[in-house]
């Protein structure tokens, strides 16, 4: 008996036969489950296994610069990325957009809006792709059975701040320093 949601093929293969909310499938004799801790797996697809196995989501096609979110609305839903790339943009006091971030396969978009109920910036599709888009309050209510997802949720909203805090030693760095790191390969 299989106990994935009928959505959990959205990964381009079937849930694994008598699935108990995490996939398992055999290699040379070892089981490995899909989850966070997959071997040899990136991050992303065991994101994108865990939503598509344990969550309901409604999957959306988005054409280039279709926008995904809107800064000031009432947040209920995250949106991962499936397909494409998505940028979020702030809106400047010169009504410039400012690029805040970029996200790619498996990322989660929205986490911005967690703290106060809003989304803080615009997302748009910077290519087409398919976005998922899932209940924030059935994320919340999953956590509470699936320690894997909710180490997913979390690992999302450090690499959200890793990047915020990179992208703000970048634009802080003198031009020089970031020369000189760039010329030797160094990340600062």
């Amino acid at each position: 008996m299989n106990d994935a949601p009928a959505n959990a093929h959205a990964l381009g293969h079937p849930p694994a036969e008598g699935s108990t909310g995490l996939a398992a499938t055999a290699h040379a004799g070892t089981t490995v489950q899909y989850g966070v801790g997959m071997l040899g797996a990136p991050r992303w697809l065991a994101s994108l296994h865990l939503v598509a196995v344990n969550l309901g989501f409604a999957r959306r096609t988005v054409g280039a610069g279709e926008m995904i979110q809107v800064a000031g609305n009432v947040f209920t839903h995250l949106q991962i990325v499936n397909v494409g790339t998505v940028k979020t943009v702030h809106l400047t006091a010169s009504g410039r957009e400012q690029i805040v971030g970029l996200h790619f396969r498996g990322d989660w978009v929205g986490l911005d809006a967690l703290a106060s109920g809003r989304f803080a910036c615009d997302a748009y599709a910077m290519e087409p792709s398919e976005i998922w888009s899932v209940c924030y309050a059935s994320v919340l209510s999953a956590c509470g059975h699936l320690p894997e997802l909710t180490r997913t949720l979390h690992i999302a909203m450090g690499d959200e701040l890793r990047r915020h805090h990179e992208w703000r030693w970048a634009c802080c760095r003198p031009k020089g320093v970031l020369r000189i790191s760039c010329a030797f390969g160094c990340r600062l």
